[in-house]
């Protein structure tokens, strides 16, 4: 009985510490670098229920939609948090305000009671969007510390990055409604600039307005947004946020954003990507509206600190992004690489702040690897063109002049884009030809650049020729596809009004009847088309060299090599596509998915609403 007592006494005292140790590592803040230990959404419901942070009251009218609703809606995938102004404190010339910054997170109750908790699956839930707000009082002088305190510390860009290139005109208005996207999520991640406050004039003070109100929440909002800036110890202590309830909540939002593009950036490494140009002519629905020829330092520190830069394409659509790189692989050949992502936020974030890096990984990337741009060096109006138009391009390429050999000075990375821009305006073509890094080292050479200029001048003409015929050829194409589908459409539509008549005169159709002349029009017009391009075919092979074929064979037999080397990840692309065109249905929440990490029993209730994001992930 002694023995027992002891023992249940050991048990009290171990459960009863538990609290005290999780208590202690709210109240330091320090997370392990990648790691989330804690949910967002169950530390906001412990915090409304401790009275930490309000609920909103509903509106008056109950059509209205709160602005803090309109912008979780609308940008809820590239925050943390919003922020609102409240009110201004008197006396006016102070300039003291207060703040709401606001929350969501998620609650998933059941639709009706069950007696068997344990029978409960994520059909038996449904959940709800809640929203609460933290009141924040400020003073002007603690803005202008966070001010100096972020200058201080943004000079490797550890806070926030560059803004987006400049797009043209026409780019911009081919984006449509996405413009607007792309101009608010430039605002949150570009570092903010602080309004003037107060000041004396002639003796009179000045006061604060409500258009300073409504300044300073934006410039809050926006530093809010920045999840480094979040983790900082510092920000709260200019701020007073005092809380550690509340500060263990904003650095789990904050890491939550940052982990998000770990994972996602996995998807971005070599044995992830498109390596075989041809599957990209499956590909036929997506299209591109604006190309973009950019440039980044080489992972090389030698190279990079020389100023030698890897170039690549950058195809920009409305649904789809795709990156398309030419990269050394050994001496006998290179390997072209093309990602193809949909166009959401933080893919985005991803197309134009990011690139792997060889000596890095994807868990011990810090916060400027997300915040460095690549130079955009030319842009190409492109209006539309197809994923499948770009596969032949690259295809017909890599058959001439030995492409497929990756050559240091005269086949690597830059010639490959100059190459692929020359049959869309050889005006650009050429201008990047005066760009090469190959450029400085034969100016050392007497006469090197005026070799250099006319070797450059004959590729451009010689690329130019090779390839702008196959878009001249492949618009051809495309306006008799085009054809033929509006004479099918006319045919079904004939087809369905006999029928309709049919069926009202109590006439029944027989198969001899259905076939009309159009049908018979339809396959002569299918036949003609394939024997044409049969015909294309046999004169476009005939017309390759022995050297185009040996070419094209090489890297064709490489690229089924690299697929059966044991040092590389067997990965299937297709379906890869078809994972990325699912989360294009839900991509308007992609950051803010749940990362759940529960200990206890409810976490399985909650986990498996989202068990198609973690089968993903595990995959």
């Amino acid at each position: 009985f002694y023995s027992f007592l002891t023992l249940q006494l050991k048990c009290s005292m171990s459960t009863a510490s538990t609290p005290s140790r999780k208590r202690a590592t709210t109240q330091t803040c320090q997370f392990p670098s990648g790691q989330v230990p804690y949910d967002p959404d169950r530390l906001t419901k412990q915090a409304v229920r401790d009275g930490k942070l309000l609920r909103p009251k509903r509106p008056s009218s109950g059509n209205a939609v709160p602005k803090f609703k309109q912008i979780f809606d609308q940008y809820g995938a590239s925050l943390c948090v919003c922020v609102l102004p409240n009110v201004i404190t008197a006396p006016f010339y102070n300039f003291e305000s207060s703040y709401h910054i606001y929350f969501q997170y998620k609650v998933h109750k059941l639709k009706q009671q069950q007696k068997n908790a344990h029978l409960l699956s994520a059909n038996d839930l449904r959940t709800i969007t809640c929203y609460a707000y933290y009141h924040l009082p400020l003073h002007y002088d603690q803005l202008t510390k966070m001010d100096k305190f972020i200058k201080k510390n943004n000079k490797e860009r550890q806070f926030f990055a560059e803004p987006f290139p400049k797009p043209d005109s026409r780019t911009e208005k081919k984006r449509g409604d996405l413009q607007q996207m792309y101009n608010y999520e430039e605002r949150l991640f570009t570092k903010p600039s602080l309004t003037s406050g107060k000041s004396f004039s002639f003796g009179a003070r000045k006061s604060m307005t409500n258009r300073h109100l409504e300044q300073y929440a934006d410039y809050l909002h926006r530093i809010f947004a920045s999840p480094v800036l979040l983790l900082h110890d510092e920000f709260y202590q200019i701020l007073e946020i005092n809380d550690p309830e509340i500060i263990n909540l904003l650095k789990t939002l904050a890491l939550k954003k940052i982990e998000s593009m770990r994972s996602e950036s996995v998807k971005y490494s070599g044995n992830r990507c498109i390596r075989d140009p041809t599957k990209l002519q499956k590909k036929r629905e997506i299209t591109f509206h604006t190309l973009w020829v950019v440039k980044r330092p080489l992972n090389n520190k030698t190279a990079s600190f020389v100023g030698c830069d890897h170039w690549a394409l950058k195809f920009e659509g409305n649904k789809h992004l795709m990156t398309v790189g030419w990269f050394a692989y050994n001496e006998q050949h290179g390997i072209i690489l093309i990602k193809i992502v949909p166009n959401t936020p933080l893919n985005r974030r991803l197309f134009w702040f990011y690139w792997p890096r060889d000596s890095i990984p994807a868990d011990k990337l810090e916060a400027r690897h997300f915040n460095e741009r690549w130079t955009p060096l030319e842009k190409i109006y492109l209006h539309q063109m197809s994923c499948e138009l770009v596969g032949i391009l690259i295809e017909e390429w890599l058959k001439y002049d030995n492409h497929a050999v990756y050559d240091l000075t005269h086949n690597n990375c830059q010639h490959f884009c100059r190459d692929m821009a020359a049959p869309l305006d050889i005006s650009v073509a050429k201008r990047l030809s005066a760009s090469f890094d190959v450029r400085f080292a034969k100016s050392l050479v007497p006469a090197g650049i005026l070799a250099e200029g006319i070797d450059a001048e004959a590729k451009c003409n010689n690329a130019w020729a090779k390839l702008y015929p196959l878009c001249e050829q492949y618009k051809r194409n495309r306006q008799r596809r085009q054809q033929q589908e509006e004479k099918e459409d006319e045919t079904a539509a004939y087809m369905n009004n006999l029928q309709f008549v049919a069926q009202q005169l109590g006439i029944q159709l027989s198969a001899a009847t259905t076939m009309t002349d159009l049908d018979l029009d339809e396959l002569s017009d299918h036949q003609d088309i394939e024997e044409e391009d049969a015909d294309e075919e046999e004169a476009k092979q005939s017309q390759i060299g022995s050297d185009e074929q040996d070419s094209l064979t090489i890297y064709t037999r490489i690229i089924n090599n690299v697929r059966d080397d044991p040092g590389m990840m067997i990965y299937d692309e297709d379906s890869e596509e078809e994972q990325e065109q699912a989360a294009l249905v839900v991509n308007n929440n992609q950051m803010e998915k749940p990362n759940e990490n529960e200990n206890d029993n409810k976490a399985g209730l909650d986990k498996s609403i989202d068990s198609a994001q973690s089968k993903e992930s595990d995959k």
